[in-house]
């Protein structure tokens, strides 16, 4: 919206968002939640209950307003995230939650540059990485609260959980 109120874009999303952040100088917004079209079972893991938690990128084009759906495949049209990202593994993200989406440290800059925090909210440990504006990792391994790093004997191991592609949909709803 602009400051008198009038729509300046509009798209729809299947996903519980959960955190937002304006890349200014990639043009990006990046958006974080839970995917809402196809739970963990019908993405070949029937073992695990819910929906991917997942980071993405879009570029919003003025006066673009649709009720089309932004898409889960990465390209370069309107309904296209320019990059998408999945937690892992599927079984990491039962108790998981987006904390949020924040300022990288003064190392990175913030217009290019993202912090996506998970947390497991039993313990209020959270797992952050830094990610650029292509939507790739650029720390190692995942930085670990204080909380973590306290409680880590029971979370899961922090060198297990990555961020990757969203699964594809294999299955048909029951």
């Amino acid at each position: 919206y602009n400051q008198a109120g009038q729509t300046l874009y509009q798209v729809w999303l299947d996903v519980q968002v959960r955190a937002l952040y304006w890349m200014s100088e990639a043009q990006m917004l990046v958006i974080a939640g839970r995917n809402g079209t196809a739970r963990w079972e019908r993405r070949g893991h029937p073992e695990v209950r819910g929906h991917p938690l997942v980071v993405f990128a879009i570029r919003p084009e003025h006066n673009f307003i649709t009720k089309e759906y932004i898409g889960e495949r990465v390209g370069a049209g309107r309904l296209q995230p320019r990059w998408y990202r999945c937690v892992h593994p599927a079984k990491a993200t039962e108790g998981a939650e987006v904390r949020g989406l924040e300022l990288p440290s003064a190392k990175y800059d913030s217009g290019r540059f993202v912090m996506f925090v998970l947390t497991i909210p039993k313990k209020d440990a959270a797992l952050t990485w830094v990610l650029n504006q292509s939507g790739e990792v650029v720390t190692p391994r995942p930085m670990l609260s204080d909380e973590y790093r306290l409680y880590q004997d029971e979370l899961p191991d922090p060198a297990t959980i990555y961020l990757g592609d969203l699964p594809p949909i294999v299955a048909d709803c029951p």
